[in-house]
């Protein structure tokens, strides 16, 4: 079986549900090596990253963590918005809690699923190009016990591994300004009466649906009537 025949296999299996394309991928990793697993991994498209990383079971370490590059990751990141509702009238933390447990479900595993911090740390670059990145690890904080500490005192705090709080602490240690942005952000809830936090994951979470459709195909126009003169 080549690798393009092993490619289509994982997608005519994901047809069926995520579950049935993790099922194929662990299927080809009986009867393939590293190489031709992130072969296999590579040619996979975005939207297949997508469900494949949001439906892995996040006990286990799936095919597309060990072996999807960061391009892929980033790519898939930014579809993410299109598995969500409508966001315009999010009111409170208990309307974008599963929003915010699919961003770390994704970006966790992505990044800490190898026990790699060299590919860890390339992973979070890549995420850390885009314009968004720090305000969505900064959503991942809200609500959270340890914000403060980790904006404040973060050379004493400590840190959960494989957590939201390692990816905060890789993005201080890559991104200079990225403290300072979310410290920021933090003091705004301090300094407002109104529900800063709640407007803030509201915003974000509509911009990453923008970003989302701005990657979905347009829909086809519609055929105009051909005008027949007879």
């Amino acid at each position: 079986m080549t690798e393009n025949n092993a490619s289509a296999l994982v997608r005519a299996a994901l047809a069926s549900g995520a579950s049935a394309g993790e099922h194929s991928l662990l299927a080809l990793a009986k009867e393939s090596d590293d190489a031709q697993l992130a072969v296999i991994v590579g040619e996979l498209p975005a939207d297949d990253i997508l469900a494949l990383a949001l439906e892995a079971d996040i006990t286990k370490v799936s095919m597309v963590h060990l072996y999807a590059t960061p391009e892929q990751m980033l790519a898939a990141f930014e579809r993410i918005g299109s598995n969500w509702s409508q966001l315009a009238k999010v009111p409170g933390p208990e309307d974008y809690l599963i929003r915010r447990q699919d961003l770390e479900d994704f970006l966790c595993p992505m990044m800490f699923g190898t026990a790699d911090e060299v590919r860890a740390k390339t992973m979070m670059q890549a995420f850390l190009t885009k314009e968004y990145a720090v305000d969505a690890l900064y959503f991942l904080g809200i609500g959270q016990n340890g914000r403060e500490q980790l904006l404040t005192q973060a050379a004493t705090a400590p840190i959960s591994r494989d957590s939201w709080q390692q990816l905060w602490e890789i993005a201080f240690e890559l991104q200079s300004g990225a403290r300072t942005t979310m410290r920021s952000h933090y003091e705004d809830t301090l300094e407002s009466t109104k529900d800063v936090d709640g407007a803030f994951a509201r915003d974000i979470l509509n911009e990453l649906q923008r970003v989302a459709a701005s990657h979905q195909p347009e829909p086809a126009a519609e055929a105009a009537d051909e005008f027949v003169d007879i």
